[in-house]
């Protein structure tokens, strides 16, 4: 019973070490957009005002990968703290 207990501590320090190492990481894991250069080409068409449809970029959306990581990292964030909270409560019984 007092090693069962022992190895899912260390499981817990290894988990939420791991979770707050990965938290403290600067966000260089984002996707960036790159533009890509406009070439002209000949014969350039002219259209009249009416016809031209803008283009807006901010239409496309976040590809689902990048949904469900924020998803998971929403939940594993409030497991955490969640967690850490009830940590912080135990021992203040002990040291207050």
């Amino acid at each position: 019973m007092g090693r069962t207990v022992i190895i899912l501590l260390l499981f817990m320090m290894v988990f939420f070490g791991g979770v707050s190492y990965g938290a403290k990481e600067p966000e260089w894991q984002r996707p960036s957009v790159v533009e890509p250069e406009v070439v002209e080409t000949y014969p350039i068409i002219e259209l009249e005002e009416s016809e031209i449809e803008p283009f807006d970029h901010h239409k496309e959306e976040e590809p689902g990968v990048y949904r469900t990581a924020s998803m998971f990292e929403n939940v594993v964030s409030t497991f955490y703290d969640i967690c850490i909270g009830i940590m912080y409560q135990f021992v203040s019984l002990f040291f207050d």
